[in-house]
């Protein structure tokens, strides 16, 4: 080296004497000598070669410093030479690195989110979106990127992206249709802005570092006057220079690149023309405040500060021409050391700016993302010890920042008997390996809780830096599962096990050592008969209470198991034969009991008992023997348990209104004598007698609030009211006492006009005794106290007998029956 300014060796820490006459490529790093080398030969033969080249050079000290290298070909005491500026680019190098860590940061948590994420530009269009989201959309990332969402089918969630670009952090809970149209799906989103530093909506998501910019320092100016014009046009960076009274004495050939003015137009120009090429307007630049430190320039500029020597640093954006400036000025001074003049640098810094925001928005992305998460996130290093976490870890965890931040991240969440475990997947992370799994976890009391686990790697620049972990609560969904399972083998109704757990259990059993093994089969007892004629809800009621019954009368080892409508077992293991029935005397004993304190609703019940002695012994046959047995009883007791439920009903049925006020016997006498009258048969009159007892025996499965209303029933309620006639019917061809007039019972609403129900029969179609007895039953009604009507007089009941003759009434059984009460009061 010829010679070096004053700048490069204050950079490098050298003095003038270690670096004159050495080479250059003695400092250079090993690894660029050969380029440095390479790129001077071919300056000095004159061949072209890269204008500016990056190279690392070592510093005194031993550090690596970065620097451009900008060369130049001239002629130094006649001979040709090599001109090199160097340019400390340490910090941009720094700046880049930093950006492609932030980035690949981002991707990671971006890329590896449970939760579908998307950005969308102020313009509605979609610029990002993770491979989570596509799956939920049942879509893909390349149809997603770009969609215009002011053009979604489904115009409901418009207004929500319309409130997240107004600033506003919204959520939106509901249908949506995937963009073919042909599928709807139901969905969560939470959108909220993206902003930059200067608090301006940029962009928005849908459920990110400060670093200072890059500054370059000023090439030094040459100390030689003489060579000062051909130095100054070699400089890569636009440069002009002025003198004290502010004209234009230097203008390079970067300037005339960037402003596109030539240099004889500039030179001479004073007041501020300068300024014009890149404001559109004359005003005072870093160049001005250089002679002048009254001028007041800090307001047009982003950034500005004065370093030493009284050299000016400033950020601007260049309006005309549409770009960001960085620019450095100085003074010039005399031989003298006068200031003669000032000079200025400029260089575009657009693509460094554009860097800046990109990682300002990467981080307000990634902060905003590890903040809205509805999972507990945690960062933590290559040493398992936690870094940050998010609210959502507070929540879930119990633990603030502070408490976590250091600790290991495994003990954190896990106890004794889980530690391991929590390590040895913290380990598989650090192999390489994604971690996806359920586990339990602990919160700050000790406390368990389900979580879904889910680990990434995070590498950055090719060097892992650590990992973090994402924990999902699924304690709704573990809860959720177990009553599944609980259902999946219990009875709802009797909260036995059914018949699934019932198959489960004999095929196990079969395999054990538990016999003898002892099998009850029991049956409910006209349980049809309840269920048509009082409801389903009596029935569902009698089943409960029968199985509370086997529960009191079995041990808590004992197995039982509804296996169908009236059907259930009982599977009793390391039980013999006589220890068998001695359980069935128990069942019986307390059914006895509990029929005592209920005659209203009593049990009835079959059983059949049959043992497995030893493992060659099956038990399915078992089983079909003890079913078998249970039937033989159940033919035995038909009659007796049928005649049973026939009574307890008809006992239900004199507790009520008919039976108390003496209305079957009043429509007994009149009927039989109406019968008499019209030469009925013996068996007419017994059926008719049987008829005016029992008519209303359907009644029983009526709501008392429908049967004992006071005024008009509603529509709803003469439907059920009506179905009266077949529920006796039914009851009636249960028992073999009744079972004669069942059909008597079915048809006795039937009307005269054909309007009756439930068949609709008309005139002599309906059964004589049915006709007896729906003239003497109104006249009876009319002439009673009723809950919903008054009693009427005799007379009163006569003119409605003979208004309603040939219509709901057999007029010549209405004529008949007037005479009979006409002459009997």
């Amino acid at each position: 080296m010829k010679f070096v300014n004053s700048a490069v060796l204050q950079n490098t820490g050298y003095s003038k004497t270690e670096v004159t006459g050495i080479s250059i490529a003695k400092f250079v790093h090993p690894d660029d000598k050969k380029r440095v080398i390479e790129s001077h030969q071919k300056r000095i033969a004159g061949v072209e070669t890269e204008k500016m080249y990056s190279v690392r050079v070592i510093k005194k000290d031993g550090n690596i410093m970065w620097v451009s290298i900008n060369s130049a070909r001239i002629e130094w005491e006649g001979k040709p030479a090599v001109l090199s500026f160097l340019h400390d680019i340490t910090e941009a190098k720094i700046l880049e690195e930093k950006v492609k860590q932030n980035e690949q940061f981002f991707r990671a948590v971006f890329e590896q989110s449970p939760s579908g994420i998307f950005m969308f530009d102020n313009n509605y269009i979609v610029t990002q979106c993770n491979n989570r989201l596509a799956q939920i959309l049942n879509s893909s990332i390349e149809k997603i990127v770009g969609l215009n969402l002011k053009r979604l089918k489904y115009k409901e969630v418009i207004p929500y992206f319309d409130r997240a670009l107004n600033g506003e952090e919204v959520i939106y809970e509901g249908p949506y249709y995937s963009t073919t149209g042909d599928s709807k799906i139901w969905i969560f989103i939470r959108i909220f802005p993206i902003k930059d530093e200067k608090d301006n909506i940029i962009s928005g998501v849908g459920i990110v570092e400060d670093f200072t910019g890059f500054k370059e320092t000023q090439k030094a100016l040459t100390e030689s006057k003489q060579r000062f014009s051909q130095i100054i046009n070699f400089l890569p960076d636009p440069t002009f220079a002025i003198d004290k009274n502010g004209k234009v004495i230097m203008w390079n050939k970067e300037m005339e690149e960037i402003t596109g003015i030539k240099s004889e137009e500039m030179l001479g120009k004073d007041n501020y023309e300068y300024a014009l090429p890149f404001y559109g307007k004359k005003r005072p630049i870093l160049i001005n405040l250089v002679l002048n430190s009254k001028e007041d320039i800090e307001d047009n500029y982003i950034s500005f500060q004065r370093t030493t020597q009284n050299t000016l640093i400033g950020e601007s954006y260049s309006p005309k021409l549409d770009i960001y400036l960085w620019g450095k000025a100085r003074p010039l001074y005399g031989v003298n050391g006068n200031i003669v003049g000032a000079i200025e640098s400029i260089r575009d810094i657009t693509t460094i700016k554009d860097t800046e925001r990109k990682l300002t928005y990467q981080k307000k992305c990634f902060e905003a993302l590890f903040k809205n998460s509805t999972d507990a996130i945690v960062f933590f290093d290559t040493n398992h010890r936690v870094i940050d976490i998010n609210s959502r870890f507070t929540e879930l965890f119990g633990y603030t920042s502070e408490e976590c931040i250091g600790k290991d991240v495994d003990r954190l969440v896990a106890n004794k008997e889980n530690y391991l475990e929590a390590r040895k997947l913290t380990e598989t992370v650090f192999k390489g390996n994604m971690v996806e799994t359920q586990s339990v976890r602990y919160n700050k009391e000790g406390k368990p809780i389900d979580v879904r686990i889910k680990s990434v790697l995070v590498v950055v620049n090719g060097e892992v830096v650590g990992g973090y972990g994402i924990y999902s609560d699924i304690r709704e969904q573990k809860k959720y599962e177990r009553k599944l399972k609980i259902l999946s083998i219990h009875d709802q109704l009797t909260g036995l096990y059914n018949r699934t757990y019932y198959e489960q259990i004999i095929e196990n059993l079969s395999h054990s050592n538990q016999f003898p093994i002892t099998i009850v089969s029991t049956d409910m007892d006209g349980l049809k008969l309840v269920n048509d004629t009082l409801g389903h809800s009596k029935g569902d009621e009698i089943l409960k209470n029968y199985a509370k019954v086997l529960k009191r009368s079995v041990r808590q080892s004992d197995i039982l198991a509804r296996i169908g409508g009236d059907e259930f077992v009982i599977i009793l293991p390391y039980t013999d034969e006589e220890s068998g029935e001695k359980v069935l005397k128990r069942i019986r004993e307390n059914i006895k009991d509990y029929n005592k304190k209920h005659p209203r609703l009593q049990l009835h019940i079959s059983m059949g008992i049959a043992t497995a002695s030893n493992k060659g012994v099956s038990i399915l046959e078992t089983y079909k023997k003890a079913d078998d047995l249970m039937y033989r009883d159940k033919l035995q007791r038909r009659k007796s348990a049928r005649s049973q439920i026939i009574s307890t009903l008809m006992a239900a049925l004199t507790e009520r209104d008919y039976i108390t006020s003496g209305h079957v016997k009043r429509v007994k006498k009149l009927s039989i004598i109406l019968g008499e009258k019209l030469n009925l048969s013996s068996k007419q009159l017994s059926d008719l007698t049987l008829l005016a007892e029992f008519h209303d025996l359907g009644k029983v499965g009526i709501p008392d609030k429908i049967l004992f209303k006071e005024g008009p029933l509603t529509e709803e309620e003469w439907e059920i009211m009506r179905q009266h006639p077949e529920k006796g019917y039914r009851i009636a061809m249960s028992s073999p006492d009744l079972s004669g007039v069942a059909d008597l019972i079915l048809k006795h609403h039937e009307r005269w006009d054909g309007n009756g129900y439930p068949l609709g029969l008309k005139g002599l179609e309906i059964p004589i005794e049915c006709r007896i007895l729906s003239i003497v039953d109104a006249y009876d009604a009319m002439t009673s106290e009723r809950p919903y009507s008054r009693k009427k007089s005799k007379e009163e009941a006569i003119e409605e007998l003979k208004r309603c003759s040939g219509s709901q009434f057999d007029p010549k059984l209405v004529k008949i029956f007037l005479d009979i009460i006409g002459d009997n009061n």
